[in-house]
């Protein structure tokens, strides 16, 4: 039988030792599942990226929310200022209102909020495993439109008054999508009225404080729903973020009569 040879360092022909041979490969299967360890804790620690101070935010961000594994997801000043002009029709305005003045700080807060909360949805969905594709909000958007929209032109006029985008009703669609179920999944198996509040309440309490401590604000544009809003978060607030619908799904549903989808 042959017996495989090698060359040392000096270029001499040596035999491996069957015992040096068995250690290599122990060593080598105990690195392997070291560094595998190393990679899995890493993830499910979320470390990989880490929540900026806010004076380490970009120039055109208003807030960054930190998703484990996915990285920053980022509201832009764009973003905020598409959602003051949403803020300002739902709340009555023909326009909006100069900072200092009277409904300003109002459709702010109004609209900063809701943004977040957006991004929270969609990272918690994320984290339990739940999306829809486009066909599926895309097939949802249009048994809405079926629903609450007597022709084509009074959907596109709503659009037009609200300030709409189409990509912007397909968020609120999927965000609204994506708030049942995870109230469904939460809710599974809990039977009764009281029970079910309290299940409810009891996710939606850690579930703010989990987000909270994953977003950071920009200065001028901190909230609630901050990080690093200092007086802290009030608890009749968190119990208020209960999937209710946000002044955009609002919007849709004032608009076009669309039920609240939430099971209560």
């Amino acid at each position: 039988m042959n017996t495989r040879q090698f060359n040392d360092i000096d270029g001499r022909s040596v035999r491996p030792r069957p015992l040096q041979t068995a250690f290599r490969l122990v060593m080598g299967v105990l690195l392997a599942i070291m560094a595998t360890a190393s990679i899995a804790a890493a993830a499910s620690s979320g470390s990989a990226v880490d929540l900026p101070m806010p004076q380490e935010l970009a120039p055109r961000a208003v807030t960054v929310v930190l998703y484990p594994l996915r990285g920053l997801k980022t509201i832009s000043k764009q973003d905020f200022q598409h959602a003051l002009v949403q803020a300002a029709v739902q709340v009555g305005l023909r326009r909006i209102p100069k900072r200092g003045q009277n409904g300003y700080y109002k459709i702010k807060r109004l609209s900063l909020t809701n943004l977040v909360e957006e991004r929270w949805i969609e990272g918690q969905a994320v984290e339990m495993g739940i999306g829809f594709t486009p066909s599926e909000i895309a097939t949802e958007l249009g048994q809405i439109k079926k629903r609450n929209f007597k022709s084509a032109s009074e959907y596109e006029r709503f659009l037009h008054q609200s300030h709409y985008t189409m990509r912007d009703v397909h968020e609120v669609v999927k965000v609204q999508m994506l708030k049942t179920a995870i109230q469904q999944r939460v809710l599974r198996g809990v039977v009764g009225k009281k029970a079910k509040h309290e299940t409810l309440s009891r996710f939606v309490s850690k579930y703010a404080r989990r987000w909270r401590s994953r977003t950071v604000c920009a200065s001028g544009y901190v909230t609630r729903r901050c990080s690093n809003f200092r007086a802290g978060i009030h608890m009749g607030e968190v119990h208020a973020l209960e999937f209710a619908p946000g002044h955009r799904e609002a919007a849709l549903q004032l608009h076009a009569g669309i039920a609240n989808s939430s099971n209560g």
